[in-house]
């Protein structure tokens, strides 16, 4: 094995050391008859570490040949303390010593390893600047609208343009997926069907993802979670900010033309457009496809859809599995079938835990479908008589909540507008009103929410009175659609039966 002296000058200057003067002080170091190879860049700068000798020397480090590397001073080795401590981290690794003629600093002591020592946490420091710049670029490019990158959405295809005299990723649309997505909208929001009937056509269809797949009921859930596809206004403004989001336009530009990019960490396990607290929003060069009204109406119900657990496969024994709760332990009950072929409805609370009494008397599945249908029949026709007073009603409630937020921004803005003026005490005031503004508006938007759901139950009343009317002839999966459409739970005790509905 041999020791490397390493000599690099980027210039010929009157005041740095020459290439001969550095190798020189190097030999300086070098044991009596230790054998030696100098390795110099003539004509490069420090600030990389992409030169033809040091490459070599790398090479031969990694070969095993070099035992050791001198040099005259560190910049020589490099300008980047996160390029040298990468350097010296392979140094390490083949157990090669390093002397800085300069710097007197020599990793066969404890004084050069405390020295490295600091070195490595400068290169900490260094990397991790590196990295919030990064960060940073990647937000302020988010900010402008522009596509961050990554794997194209369903519905557009990568494009670039001049913005600011700067070329610009963006999406283009894809018309033929662009449809799709426009159907998948339309049936979920204006049907009781569920994403797995979507899905089930999509593929009975020939209908493919962009990956060339076929769809699942996940794929069609992210789908309709994006915020790519909305035509982005007040309403979308206000929904994702009172869902934590934060929000780099002014609400003013929010005027129901452009798509949205949601972004940035999310330590959440679920997905970035169905949990959005911390996330970035910025409104997108592309053109939203989904009026809110829609978007906002498919949020709700995917917020509402609780999957029913089909466990052991008694979810297809009967159409109120999921619904049917307990009235003494608040488990579900499912239906299950006896030796006989008989279903019963059993208590999971005293099958699976052992944690209630059960009830006086066996409860069969086909006499409480048989109530529970008839239920439904009576509901529906006094639906089909009040429809038009409930969508008043609600249409109403809305809209007076809807003036309620214009008055709390109206309020907010015209404290707003007194900071320029305002002194330290007046500054506090205004920060606390603010922030009780503030709260009173993320109040007000659930209680909105909350009120659109209900909406969203009526709009889909007028579906359930075309097809319920006829329910006793209906199949397996639109009897538990509708049941689950129209019925909140069903809880029983005994021999009481109760409903708790949706509309």
């Amino acid at each position: 094995m041999k020791t490397a002296i390493y000599v690099r000058q980027s210039l010929e200057k009157k005041d740095s050391l020459s290439l001969e003067g550095q190798e020189d002080l190097c030999k300086k170091q070098l044991l009596e008859c230790e054998t030696f190879e100098v390795y110099s860049d003539s004509g490069f700068s420090g600030k990389n570490i992409n030169r033809p000798a040091m490459t070599k020397l790398v090479e031969d480090i990694e070969a095993g040949l070099i035992s050791k590397v001198i040099c005259y001073k560190l910049d020589r080795i490099s300008r980047s303390i996160l390029d040298f401590n990468n350097l010296f981290v392979l140094f390490q690794k083949y157990k090669v010593e390093f002397i800085s003629c300069t710097e007197s600093l020599d990793t066969s002591n404890p004084m050069g390893r405390a020295m490295i020592n600091i070195i490595a946490t400068f290169a900490q420091l260094e990397r991790e600047t590196i990295s919030m710049r990064i960060k940073d670029n990647y937000y302020k490019r988010g900010t402008t609208g522009a596509f961050l990158g990554g794997t194209v959405p369903y519905g557009y295809k990568k494009g670039t343009e001049i913005i600011n005299g700067k070329k610009t990723s963006i999406l283009e649309p894809n018309e033929e997926q662009l449809e799709v997505i426009k159907r998948l909208f339309e049936e979920y929001s204006n049907s009781i069907r569920t994403l797995g009937d979507i899905v089930k056509n999509l593929n009975k269809e020939g209908i493919k993802t962009a990956q060339g797949r076929t769809w699942s009921t996940s794929t069609v859930g992210r789908l309709l979670r994006s915020s790519l596809y909305v035509k982005a206004d007040v309403d979308i403004y206000n929904y994702y900010k009172s869902k934590g989001a934060i929000i780099t336009n002014d609400i003013g530009d929010f005027e129901g033309v452009n798509g949205l990019f949601i972004y940035g960490d999310n330590n959440s396990s679920k997905r970035k457009n169905e949990d959005v607290k911390g996330q970035t929003a910025s409104l997108s060069y592309h053109e939203g496809i989904i009026d809110s009204k829609t978007f906002l109406k498919v949020q709700h119900r995917l917020d509402n859809n609780k999957q029913i657990n089909n466990n052991g496969g008694y979810g297809k024994l009967s159409w109120l599995t999921g619904i049917v709760k307990c009235g003494k332990c608040s488990y579900s009950m499912s239906a299950v079938k006896n030796y006989l072929g008989k279903r019963y409805m059993v208590c999971k609370g005293r099958a699976n835990h052992n944690g209630c009494e059960g009830h006086s008397k066996a409860i069969l599945a086909e006499e409480l479908e048989l109530l529970i249908q008839n239920k439904i029949i009576n509901k529906i026709e006094e639906l089909s008589k009040v429809k038009l007073s409930l969508e008043t009603k609600q249409t109403t409630n809305i809209n007076k909540l809807k003036m309620e937020l214009s008055k709390i921004d109206e309020d907010i803005n015209n404290l707003m507008s007194k900071v320029l003026t305002a002194n330290d005490i007046l500054m506090e005031y205004i920060n606390i009103e603010i922030k009780k503004l503030d709260d009173q508006k993320k109040l007000i938007f659930n209680k909105i929410q909350e009120e659109t759901i209900k909406q969203d139950s009526i709009d889909s009343v007028e579906n359930i009175i075309k097809k319920g009317l006829n329910f006793e002839n209906l199949d397996f999966e639109l009897k538990k659609d509708i049941c689950k459409t129209l019925i909140n739970k069903i809880l029983i005790v005994d021999e009481d039966i109760t409903i708790e509905w949706k509309v």
